[in-house]
């Protein structure tokens, strides 16, 4: 089953607006609207992870993310089954946005398991982010990194920065799909990714028995 779930995971940059005061203003201007900035995807033992500067014609505070959405999009259409936190809310919009901003059109069907959801659905940890339960369950932490500094330097074309953004992305894949496989047996109704076949609805595995009870 894991080389048919595609770990999906976006950086993206924040709206630019003026305004008046620090907190909870309106708008006085408008200056930019947010992007992609980076992805990290995995799929069996295939991991790759881009941001803005691994495309050809980058250049320091460049904005176009269009050959990066193209890639994702390729990711999409080649999923049947994709796992992200939060992704539901977040990532399959924000993808979803930018598809539609570059006339790019939808990614062929996929399903989808949003580890937050599950988190929520079956459980009662005190907080359900992603940093959170890899300290609660033991299996990892984000990377920590100076807080939007990396996001400013890395819109202003700061390289090294950009590295450590790529870092920091990749972890949260490879966090994320920790977090997956420990809450996997807790799924009830799980969808069976292998068609036609007698397997496990929760890995897939077609390695079971028959059992009655007595």
């Amino acid at each position: 089953m894991e080389g048919k779930i595609l770990y999906l995971d976006l950086e993206t940059a924040p709206n630019l607006a003026h305004i008046w005061g620090m907190w909870e203003q309106n708008a006085l201007d408008f200056e930019k609207n947010w992007y992609i900035m980076c992805f990290s995807a995995k799929k069996g033992n295939k991991h790759i992870t881009k941001a803005l500067p691994d495309y050809p014609n980058y250049i320091a505070g460049s904005e176009n993310d269009y050959e990066l959405v193209k890639e994702i999009k390729n990711l999409l259409n080649e999923a049947e089954l994709v796992c992200w936190q939060n992704g539901d809310q977040f990532d399959g919009k924000k993808i979803n946005t930018r598809l539609i901003y570059w006339g790019l059109g939808p990614p062929s069907p996929y399903k989808t398991i949003d580890t937050k959801k599950i988190a929520k659905r079956y459980f009662a940890f005190n907080s359900n982010s992603l940093d959170n339960l890899g300290e609660f369950l033991k299996i990892g932490r984000k990377v920590k990194h100076e807080g939007y500094e990396l996001w400013q330097k890395c819109m202003q074309g700061d390289l090294k920065a950009w590295k450590r953004m790529k870092h920091y992305n990749k972890q949260d894949t490879l966090l994320l799909e920790k977090l997956y496989l420990k809450l996997r047996p807790f799924i009830k109704d799980h969808w069976p990714v292998i068609r036609d076949k007698v397997a496990c609805p929760k890995c897939a595995s077609e390695n079971i028995q028959r059992r009655q009870n007595t």
